[in-house]
């Protein structure tokens, strides 16, 4: 009987390891703006003669992602953007937040794509 217990635990907690290891093998660093995995492809729009491309910031990990940072050297674009969704100021890029295993995506239109590299955030885990 004492074995079977011994067995059933083992098995428990090797399997509850499996699971957080797997939960974050998209996080090769630790839970930190480094993970955030940023997408771009051009739309096949054009808004006022400027191609518009479409961003996809990922976050693989089970903690979200708050305040986040990007460096966002010569953006601009003739499309509004939702500022729920992005802020802008100077070479700098912000979102408020990317919830666990989620996205956030937004458009925006100019002459050529503008290079979007996470530089901060802050992580919430619970």
């Amino acid at each position: 009987m004492a074995k079977e217990v011994a067995l059933q635990s083992l098995c428990v907690i090797l399997l509850l390891s499996f699971l957080q290891k797997g939960l974050c093998d998209d996080c090769p660093n630790t839970h930190s703006f480094k993970d955030i995995l940023v997408s771009q492809v051009p739309t096949g729009k054009e808004i006022q003669g400027k191609t518009e491309y479409k961003v996809t910031l990922r976050n693989p990990c089970i903690c979200t992602q708050l305040s986040i940072t990007l460096s966002c050297p010569g953006f601009n674009t003739v499309e509004p953007i939702d500022p729920t969704i992005l802020t802008h100021d100077g070479d700098a890029c912000g979102v408020q937040y990317i919830h666990r295993l989620e996205q956030v995506e937004f458009t925006y239109a100019w002459d050529t794509a503008i290079t979007f590299t996470p530089t901060s955030s802050q992580v919430a885990c619970s």
